[in-house]
């Protein structure tokens, strides 16, 4: 049994369907409810819970199309009509073949409702997988909530964006011009954008550019009403676009080319980051001249207990330029140690000393000795002392039974 609501005629009274729309005990089936949604609280005021989606379902069922036309061939042998799709259904009394087309269009959801959770059931090998990836996807469009668009110059850009076309600077002017025309046009009769002129055939035309008036004609099936009365105005803004200089579509610019690296860095400094300016050269520091005069550059050392010059001027230098004291690859020299080092640096000095390089064990040998520090050899306990000792009494056994035999 098919109810249809009058929507016209009932329209200060359809907010009660709210108490069924909203209540999750009851499923609600649509088929491709994206935009139903928004259009239900645009205009009425409803809101749904508890949708399920036959469209997401076709989509996760991988039926190649996804269409309610297809479906209802697929699962009910039904070859529906789809000429009043796009009809004008403001007209009353509705004819009987567009109440049919509307009955034809909700009858069958159920039915169709029931044989794609059995198939995504069987897909899934009988696990509620592939039915909570519909429930959820239905779910993410219940809580779109509409938001009434504002116009402003740059509205075009938006509508742009999602058709993800290139055009030049000729058809994007157009594009621009019919937009703004199509808007103030449905102000003036009180009509929908889209009955005034759909997106698609909005982008048919400035994609097209048509020389004569017969041109816009042909990008438009069906032609809208108010296209053919406001013919000769939408060429003359077409005009207009063509007589813009012929540029490279804007999505091209800003592409990034492929190709070598600028000013590559040597293969053989391994630590090499590109935002790591403590492995530049000393001639490639910063120039105070390019930043602004009187911006002084100051060294940092990260054990120093001096003032930094900067807190003694009152100025903020604007940067610090010098590598850190302490370094896994450096040794400090015999003759430099306990000399000019304040107590933090001893300290330093003290624990690196007790610090094994585990990198040493990697480098050749007749390169690089192997490396032993000083506090390792004289600690008794370290095991490396007591290699030590042994390889002496063995060496002074040797050199022993070496005399004898002379």
């Amino acid at each position: 049994e098919d109810f249809i609501i009058d929507p016209l005629e009932l329209r200060s009274d359809l907010y009660i369907l709210n108490e069924a729309f909203t209540d999750p005990a009851i499923v609600k089936v649509l088929h491709g409810a994206d935009s139903d949604v928004e259009w239900l609280q645009r205009d009425f005021g409803l809101y749904l819970v508890n949708v399920f989606d036959t469209h997401q379902a076709a989509r996760l069922l991988n039926l190649g199309r996804h269409s309610l036309h297809h479906l209802l061939k697929l699962y009910c042998d039904v070859d529906a009509k789809k000429e009043y799709q796009l009809a004008d259904w403001r007209v009353r009394p509705l004819p009987e073949e567009m109440i049919f087309y509307a009955r034809e269009d909700t009858h069958y959801l159920l039915y169709i409702y029931d044989r794609v959770r059995e198939a995504l059931w069987g897909t899934a090998n009988e696990q509620p997988t592939q039915l909570q990836v519909v429930w959820q996807r239905s779910r993410d469009i219940c809580l779109k909530k509409y938001t009434k668009p504002i116009f402003t110059d740059d509205s075009y850009l938006e509508l742009y964006r999602k058709q993800k076309k290139h055009l030049n600077t000729q058809q994007l002017t157009a594009f621009r011009l019919l937009f703004a025309w199509r808007d103030k046009m449905a102000r003036q009769e009180d009509e929908s954008t889209g009955y005034i002129l759909p997106n698609h055939m909005l982008l048919k035309i400035a994609e097209e550019l048509p020389k004569e008036p017969q041109g816009i004609i042909a990008c438009c099936n069906p032609v809208p009403p108010l296209v053919r009365q406001q013919l000769n105005e939408m060429h003359l803004l077409i005009c207009q676009g063509r007589e813009m200089p012929l540029l490279k579509s804007e999505c091209a610019v800003g592409v990034r080319r492929k190709g070598p690296l600028q000013n590559p860095e040597k293969p053989e400094n391994h630590l090499f980051g590109p935002h790591d300016g403590s492995h530049g050269a000393q001639n490639e520091k910063l120039n105070s001249s390019d930043h602004g005069p009187g911006l002084p550059l100051e060294q940092a050392s990260l054990f120093s207990e001096v003032e930094p010059q900067s807190k003694q001027t009152g100025q903020s230098p604007l940067c610090l330029w010098l590598r850190a004291s302490i370094s896994v690859f450096n040794e400090p020299e015999e003759n430099e140690k306990g000399k000019n080092l304040t107590v933090a640096q001893q300290k330093a000095q003290h624990i690196m000393e007790s610090f094994e390089n585990p990198f040493r064990m990697y480098l050749p040998a007749e390169l690089n000795p192997v490396h032993i520090s000083q506090a390792a050899k004289s600690d008794p306990s370290s095991k490396i002392y007591e290699i030590s000792n042994r390889w002496k009494l063995l060496s002074q056994a040797q050199l022993q039974a070496g005399a004898k035999k002379d």
